[in-house]
């Protein structure tokens, strides 16, 4: 019994990682294109 509740925990702690990890890669996404439209815009001012 001790055996199979570990590996049910083991593999939440597995499923839990795997959501953060997809969820960090998202933000790190949306923060570089966030980044690129900043340098984008300052291209465009500094050329204007």
């Amino acid at each position: 019994m001790k055996a199979h509740l570990f590996f049910d925990a083991n593999g939440l702690e597995m499923h839990i990682g795997m959501v953060l990890a997809g969820t960090l890669e998202t933000i790190l996404k949306e923060a570089s294109l966030k980044n690129d439209n900043k340098q984008d815009k300052q291209d465009k001012d500094d050329a204007g």
